[in-house]
């Protein structure tokens, strides 16, 4: 949980943050560029939605360079957070389950 008296992240830490994250768990490289383009594809709803975590957070699963994985984006600034770890798929099957029981 963010303290009260921190700032929030700009556009370009939360980039920098998930491009780390996505070398980090699935060995993809990612520019800037890309990354604002994946955004605005989830903004224009070319993404699959997930579910909405918080009133400034929604999960998606996206398909990058040939790749699904799942991702948090964020409302407010609309950008991408972070890159979810992979999971085989009934996992991840009984893990959307759970939290569309569980909204």
């Amino acid at each position: 949980m963010r303290k009260s008296n921190s700032k929030p992240k700009t556009k370009h830490e939360l980039y920098i943050h998930f491009s780390r994250r996505l070398y980090e768990r699935y060995n993809i490289e990612i520019t800037q560029s890309e990354w604002n383009t994946l955004a605005k594809e989830i903004r224009d709803q070319k993404h699959t939605f997930l579910f909405k975590q918080s009133h400034t957070r929604t999960h998606y699963e996206v398909t990058f360079k040939n790749k699904k994985f799942y991702v948090i984006y964020n409302n407010k600034v609309h950008g991408l957070v972070t890159v979810l770890p992979e999971v085989d798929s009934l996992e991840s099957e009984l893990y959307l389950k759970n939290k569309a029981h569980s909204i």
